[in-house]
């Protein structure tokens, strides 16, 4: 059975900076090699870390405010949050913007919290129903990574432009935006191919 957990917003990011260290790991570790050892590449690397996770730290507490549920897959085995098989596979339900939603919908809380539930569910049941499905995802993700810049710099002003139009609230469309998803807004141009399913 599929571990659930019901978190607040804290909750959520906590859960999701696990996940992502897990999964970007052999980005992070390229972006290291990247720095350099000397000492202006060690103080940039230092201010850079900051900054990158005080902003990314941003973009989590942004979305955190506007998930229902969530079904993790590759959620780390960890020591104060249930991981499901083989170190992965959670549901996550947050609880402060399930309560919102469904006073705003006006909708019977029993039915709206089944449905949240129901839908993370289904998502559970893609990637156990296929074996395979997981490990697939994982490939294509570390071969989208490979195609992403790891000059950190680059990577640090992607990031920041991408809190910063999140912060802004900008409607879709304005400013440049374009409507672009977060992903878009933080990929480089040959990330974007690979996204879209050009030749690698």
């Amino acid at each position: 059975m599929t571990p659930l957990l019901v978190v607040d917003r804290p909750g959520w990011v906590r859960a999701n900076v696990a996940g992502f260290r897990e999964l970007l790991k052999p980005l992070l570790d390229k972006m290291q090699e990247r720095r350099g050892t000397g000492p202006g590449n060690l103080v940039l690397g230092a201010v850079g870390g900051k900054v990158t996770g005080v902003e990314l730290g941003m973009l989590l507490s942004f979305l955190a405010s506007r998930v229902l549920g969530q079904y993790e897959t590759f959620a780390p085995a960890t020591r104060d949050l249930p991981s499901g098989a083989n170190g992965g596979g959670r549901l996550l339900l947050v609880a402060p913007n399930i309560v919102h939603v469904e006073r705003e919908l006006d909708v019977e809380p029993h039915d709206f919290r089944l449905w949240v539930t129901l839908h993370e569910e289904t998502h559970r049941t893609q990637f156990t129903a296929v074996p395979w499905l997981r490990d697939h995802l994982e490939s294509e993700i570390q071969a989208f990574l490979e195609q992403t810049d790891v000059d950190p710099m680059t990577v640090l002003e992607r990031i920041r432009e991408a809190a910063q139009s999140l912060a802004g609230g900008r409607p879709e469309g304005e400013d440049g935006d374009d409507g672009r998803s977060l992903v878009e807004l933080v990929q480089t141009p040959p990330s974007a191919r690979f996204s879209a399913g050009s030749p690698r």
